[in-house]
């Protein structure tokens, strides 16, 4: 073999290596720019489903013309006439609930994309409010635009009867509260007559007042009471003639009740300061489970001692043991706060963590590139170097 014949064999193996560098160098580099394009897409949430399935109804329809309806982009929407037919049917049905509702039932009916309620609610607001008279528009546009603007007229129809039906029981309830209070003022009426009745009779005069009952027991007995002064006050029209006995027996059983009423009256406010407590009650119900059974059961058994007390006023064991359960319940409460801040910490820090060796792992595939890159300058420098000086020197020898 001759010394030319190995040079034009080195320059063609050389040649080989340096086109198969250049094809490795830019088919990563060709790999890097589509893997930045893909992520740009995902991250501006571009629509090709149109594209990738060619059995949609648009894909059935012949090919026409681009144009440029009212009211619509030039390339689209991104909605295909099955998903947007979908939507016109789910607002239809479930308007009522809102448009986030109807965003996520929405994307789990169609899960290759990511709707959100705003966007929906655009897009219906497009198709109602399209034009059919426009020659531009199409007649698959014009057939969802007649669909969405029955929809529309189905949703103002709904919401007038809601709103009619509305206003009807606002009256219902405001005739209903009138004849409440009627009826809540025609015993007071009577039991002022009654006791007009009483006093003519008897030297003393007695004064009461009424407080609104403020539990289901109260509520009973004021009703009881209510009812017995009106028969009591019939039977006292039906007896004026008739014997002292019988007038002496009315009396004292009208002075029970007077007394008894006024006992009630007298743990009213007790009931009320009660009442207020429940709130607070309420408030630990939610965070502590176990707790707020423990308060109901304490609950029941100071309403249980409070009846049965003179006073009303429950004992120092059942206080202590309230504030004890009460104190639980909030430390529970700041032990599971500062469990969530914990954890909230430790999943930021983990997602640091993950972005962070992501970071690292980018930089090490680009150093790493950069490094093949120079070592393959450098490798290409050198043999067309030598290549050179070994041209010169063949020609310095046929010279």
């Amino acid at each position: 073999m001759s010394q030319r014949e190995f040079e034009r064999k080195m320059e063609e193996h050389i040649e080989e290596m340096r086109v198969t560098q250049t094809i490795a160098y830019f088919s990563r580099t060709v790999e890097l720019c589509f893997s930045d394009c893909v992520h740009a897409f995902r991250s501006k949430k571009l629509d090709d489903k149109e594209a990738s399935n060619p059995g949609t109804e648009e894909a059935a329809l012949p090919a026409v013309a681009p144009h440029r309806a009212t009211g619509y982009a030039r390339r689209g929407d991104g909605f295909s006439v099955g998903e947007t037919e979908g939507l016109l049917q789910l607002v239809r049905d479930r308007w009522q609930e809102g448009w986030d509702v109807i965003a996520q039932v929405h994307n789990q009916q169609y899960p290759g994309h990511n709707r959100t309620g705003p966007s929906l609610k655009r897009k219906f607001g497009k198709l109602y409010r399209a034009r059919l008279d426009d020659p531009n528009t199409t007649h698959k546009v014009a057939r969802l635009a007649s669909l969405a603007k029955d929809v529309r007229e189905e949703m103002r129809g709904r919401a007038r009867t809601i709103s009619s039906n509305r206003a009807v029981d606002a009256d219902t309830l405001d005739e209903q509260h009138s004849f409440a209070e009627k009826e809540a003022h025609e015993p007071d009426v009577e039991e002022h007559e009654h006791r007009e009745d009483v006093s003519e009779t008897e030297p003393q005069v007695l004064e009461t007042t009424h407080h609104r009952p403020l539990t289901e027991q109260i509520v009973s007995l004021d009703r009881d009471i209510r009812q017995s002064l009106a028969i009591e006050r019939e039977i006292h029209q039906s007896m004026d003639q008739g014997s002292p006995l019988e007038r002496e027996t009315h009396q004292s059983q009208e002075q029970s009740v007077v007394l008894e009423r006024q006992s009630l009256d007298e743990t009213a406010p007790l009931e009320q300061e009660a009442r207020g407590r429940d709130t607070e009650w309420e408030a630990t119900d939610t965070r502590s489970p176990l707790a707020a059974v423990r308060l109901r059961a304490l609950r029941s058994r100071i309403e249980l001692a409070r009846d049965v007390s003179s006073n009303g006023a429950p004992d120092d064991e059942l206080l202590r043991t309230v504030l004890l359960l009460l104190m639980d319940a909030q430390h529970q409460r700041d032990l599971e706060r500062e469990e969530e801040r914990e954890q909230r910490r430790k999943e930021e820090i983990r997602r640091r963590e993950e972005e962070r060796e992501e970071r690292r792992r980018h930089e090490q595939e680009r150093a790493e590139d950069r490094r093949r890159h120079e070592q393959y300058m450098q490798m290409m420098t050198t043999m067309l170097a030598k290549i050179a000086g070994s041209r010169l020197h063949g020609r310095d020898d046929e010279i």
